[in-house]
């Protein structure tokens, strides 16, 4: 099964190929986000490009960005830290010794 290229949530049984710079593109979309996309009149090659081109750059849940991120050091969701993997881990590591807790525990009922 072949996942769609723009949500990679639903089956990409959908072609849409065009030649570009002398090659041959061809993507796979799931009907939904086709015609979604041919509803209000894009180009399918030209959406799935800008969201190539911004891959790793923005969330797919809550559409904070890396530079959202730089600006405040704070993030809008849980799915941030996979999709922003690279921007934010180095940037934590800039900031402390690693990514891995070391430090104590939080105190437990029971323990003495």
């Amino acid at each position: 099964m072949i996942l769609c290229e723009y949500c990679k949530k639903r089956e990409g049984n959908l072609t849409y190929s065009k030649t570009a710079n002398g090659q041959c593109v061809v993507l796979h979309l799931c009907p939904v986000c086709y015609e979604k996309m041919n509803s209000l009149g894009l180009d399918p090659f030209e959406v799935v490009k800008e969201l190539i081109e911004r891959d790793g750059t923005e969330c797919n849940s809550c559409g904070c960005t890396v530079n959202d991120f730089k600006d405040t050091f704070y993030l809008g969701c849980s799915d941030c830290y996979k999709d922003m993997y690279d921007a934010v881990s180095g940037a934590i590591g800039r900031v402390q010794p690693g990514t891995k807790h070391v430090g104590k525990r939080p105190y437990r009922r029971g323990d003495l």
